[in-house]
């Protein structure tokens, strides 16, 4: 008797043990990269020996232009110039769709771009770069993205040129979540992509924005047609703006209305 409960003692200081003993990462196990939340930009056609074929203008002053925006590991979705497409990636295969047949608004090169979207087949990612890979006529060639804010070097100091946001909610000058706006599953809606350190485009819940950071107050402007869920108060809070700030992983915009102060926040993609 004396023994057996000397084992059960002894048992339960093993499962003790076991339990508070902390597993330590394995330093060589890669993690898992996802896409859900991030944001990409088409740095150009490239044929299968990586050297650059096509750069498609413009882009430059043109921040949404080929650009792509995941709202989970499987699901994107972005714009050529003027039509708006979506990507369901699966194991082995993807689907590219482009909403409504809007290619004759496409310039020369977006035009170019809507044509191959038939033909792409495959597709491959890191943390660094997209690859749509397609085949025409015995070419294969692939359209390279590189993800928004991934060209700056971290060591310097931080700048909104090329970084990509989201708005995460309406909050207090206490930090206190006051409102998420709808549509919270739409993966565009209130999305900012910088070209600059002060010049930016984005969405609403329907229209287009341009974002102004060189004018006192900052400036967020465009069209008000359709706007549907919260798109109204979104519109309403960035007519009153005050001032902004930012850092690597926060971007706020201040405003105040009827004596109440509040700000946007947004996170990066």
């Amino acid at each position: 008797m004396k023994r057996t409960k000397l084992f059960y003692i002894a048992l339960m200081a093993l499962s003790l043990y076991c339990c508070e003993k902390t597993i330590e990462p394995d330093p060589d196990q890669e993690e898992v990269f996802h896409l859900a939340g991030t944001a990409w930009k088409l740095s150009g056609i490239y044929d299968m020996q990586d050297s650059l074929v096509r750069v498609l203008e413009p882009t430059a002053h043109y921040p949404l232009y080929y650009t792509l925006i995941f709202g989970n590991d499987t699901i994107g979705v972005g714009y050529i110039t003027d039509t708006r497409i979506s990507v369901e990636l699966y194991q082995d295969s993807l689907t590219i769709e482009t909403g409504r047949n809007l290619q004759l608004r496409e310039d020369e090169n977006g035009k170019f771009f809507y044509s191959l979207l038939e033909y792409i087949n495959a597709y491959s990612y890191s943390k660094t770069e997209f690859k749509f890979f397609y085949e025409i006529d015995g070419v294969k060639q692939y359209l390279k993205y590189h993800r928004c804010g991934e060209t700056a070097n971290s060591e310097e100091p931080f700048h909104l040129a090329t970084t990509a946001w989201k708005l995460s909610g309406i909050y207090d000058m206490q930090d206190n979540l006051v409102q998420v706006l709808d549509p919270m599953d739409c993966i565009y809606c209130y999305t900012i992509i910088f070209d600059t350190d002060i010049r930016g485009e984005g969405w609403t819940t329907r229209n287009w924005i341009c974002i102004e950071l060189d004018v006192d107050p900052p400036s967020i402007w465009g069209d008000k047609v359709g706007e549907y869920g919260d798109g109204e108060i979104f519109r309403q809070a960035v007519e009153y703006l005050t001032s902004y700030s930012y850092t690597k992983t926060e971007l706020k915009f201040f405003y105040e209305m009827q004596g109440v102060q509040q700000y946007l926040k947004y996170h990066r993609l």
